[in-house]
Parts: structure tokens; sequence; C-alpha cells
């Protein structure tokens, strides 16, 4: 197993070149590529940690700021998708982590109504773009932890003792 929460990119030209501050997909960053030792995770299987299927990763969304892969962006198998048409949907990076000698993400975190209900990056023969701004936080919100508070928000001085 290990740990995907950095995965980063190098020019493989001097040509190679982007505009810094945006999202884009690896795929049209022709003169990048992923640097080793991390894998290009393209092609490979998302699972949830219950063993289902997901989907396969399709493209890389990439924070051309800092050159790391921020998103999964993932083709939506059968059992997850919301109607007959091809789905994709954006996974943060930090939401799972790698089985790396089967090829396979597995999901840790999800939103709240899972896998189903999360916001899709685009449907059928919707044309393929990179998420705006916006909608990358909405997503990297959705898969948060979320924060309940204290465990214990008061502690009542006349409570029994229960220790010896």
């Amino acid at each position: 197993m290990a740990d995907m929460k950095t995965i980063r990119l190098y020019p493989k030209d001097d040509d190679a070149s982007v505009e810094p501050g945006e999202l884009a997909h690896l795929s049209e960053l022709s003169g990048y590529m992923v640097e080793d030792p991390a894998p290009d995770l393209r092609g490979w299987t998302v699972k949830l940690r219950d063993d289902r299927t997901v989907g396969k990763v399709d493209d890389l969304v990439v924070d051309t700021d800092h050159l790391v892969v921020k998103y999964l962006e993932v083709k939506v198998g059968r059992d997850f998708r919301q109607g007959d048409d091809d789905e994709w949907v954006l996974i943060p990076i930090r939401a799972g982590h790698l089985h790396d000698a089967e090829d396979v993400v597995v999901v840790d975190r999800l939103p709240a109504g899972g896998i189903a209900k999360a916001r899709r990056s685009r449907r059928g023969q919707e044309p393929r773009r990179v998420p705006t701004s916006a909608e990358a936080l909405a997503v990297t919100a959705a898969f948060e932890p979320l924060d309940e508070g204290p465990i214990i928000d008061s502690v009542e001085d006349d409570r029994p003792f229960t220790g010896n």
C-alpha cells in the first residue's frame, strides 16, 4: 500500500510550459509526466473499502501552480451511475490510497450519500472541461471528514464516580 497524497509532475523536455494558477487535465499537458516513483494512475481501477468497484481513473487533474495532482477524474461504473449515460466524478487525491501491486486506488473517505450521490464532473456526451476553482473546492469539501466537535461538551459535577 502506498500513500498518494502528493503526486508530482515534471517536464519531459525544455519546451514544456503551462499556464500557472489553473487546473488542467494531465492528458492536455503534453510536455509533462508523473514524476518517479509515483505511478501514473490513469487506467487504474477505483474501489471502495468494501471492495466494490467505482470505475476507472480516466485522467488526472493537476494544479499548475505546484505541478501536483489534485483530483482523479474517474469514469463511473454502471453500479454507481445515476442513469444510462457515461458519468465522471472527481475524487480528491487525498481521499484514498494505492494498492500498487494490483493497480487499484482505494477510496477511504466518501461524501454524504456516497459515490452514487457525488457531484458529477460530466455526463454522456458533455464536452470535457476542467473544474472551476469553486467546483474543485466543493468536491474537496464533500470528501473531507465532518467536524463533529468535541466528544464531551461539558462535564457535570454531580455525575457518579465509576473508577476504582
